[in-house]
């Protein structure tokens, strides 16, 4: 029973010493293990590391890659339209130097008409002065040949009486050759100053001393136009038409001046005024040559 009881527990002690050396295998094997495990951990998350930094650089260089493209689009794109821009920049310089001639010489063309223009206006204002002297001349021998006074109560031409008249139907109701020569003076005056001073009067004239006539074209063409400016054979009516007519043209030369004119049927003193305005207006016109 001794030795049954000795020879298991001497079992008992191999299998405690067999499990003792196991355990401390197993341990051996688990700081192993977990010394691997450790180095694998290490080692995989060196990896993971290398690998994230290795994405991670290169999605910066793809990203880097995508600036530079997009960099390198906007400086070409700069550089056709900097070119385009010189392009264009240089057609208009050609441009502005052509034009810049262009404008010089019509600038240097238009200085040279503008001299000859200035000298044209002096040789014109030079001939329109000696035209207005003339003209001065003309009428200063005029008044001289058909002078025209005031003797208070009425006025005279040619040292004839000629009293103021109505427009329609006359004072002269009794035949007076003096007085048909004083309108004949008149109608001879005025058809001068129309045609020296180119002033167009409505009602034409034709003047004959005391036989003068005077037209009108302007009422009625077809109807009788001539009236007389006597009365010798012809009807009253008539006779003081036309002289109505011829106040008409001496008001006429006075509008076309912008003269101030008396009332219409004073013809004398509205022919006065006017040859006295228009001398005095030529004279002015005309004083350097004088």
């Amino acid at each position: 029973s001794l030795s049954k009881d000795f020879s298991n527990s001497f079992e008992m002690i191999l299998r405690l010493i067999f499990l003792r050396k196991r355990l401390n295998n197993e341990l051996n094997t688990k700081e192993d293990v977990s010394k691997k495990v450790t180095e694998y951990h290490r080692v995989h998350h060196r990896r993971r590391t290398l690998i994230s930094k290795r994405d991670q650089q290169k999605l910066r260089r793809d990203i880097a890659k995508k600036a530079l493209q997009t960099l390198s689009e906007k400086l070409d794109q700069e550089r056709r339209t900097k070119t385009d821009w010189e392009k264009q920049n240089q057609i208009r310089m050609n441009y502005l130097k052509q034009t810049s001639a262009e404008t010089l010489k019509r600038y240097r063309d238009f200085e040279k008409k503008k001299s000859e223009i200035q000298e044209l206006e002096t040789i014109l204002n030079n001939q329109t002065s000696k035209i207005n002297l003339h003209l001065f001349n003309l009428l200063w021998e005029l008044r001289k040949v058909f002078p025209i006074e005031n003797e208070g109560q009425h006025f005279t031409i040619c040292n004839i009486a000629l009293p103021n008249s109505e427009v329609k139907g006359s004072v002269y109701k009794e035949r007076n050759e003096k007085i048909y020569s004083a309108l004949g003076y008149v109608c001879q005056l005025v058809s001068a100053l129309s045609k020296w001073l180119e002033i167009h009067v409505p009602y034409h004239m034709i003047p004959m001393c005391s036989r003068s006539v005077i037209f009108d074209f302007i009422s009625n063409p077809n109807a009788k136009t001539e009236f007389p400016l006597f009365v010798v054979g012809v009807d009253l009516e008539r006779f003081g038409w036309g002289v109505g007519f011829l106040n008409k043209n001496i008001q006429h030369l006075l509008s076309s001046r912008s003269y101030t004119e008396l009332s219409l049927p004073q013809t004398l003193p509205n022919l006065n005024l006017f040859l006295c305005q228009e001398i005095q207006r030529l004279e002015i016109h005309s004083h350097h040559l004088l």
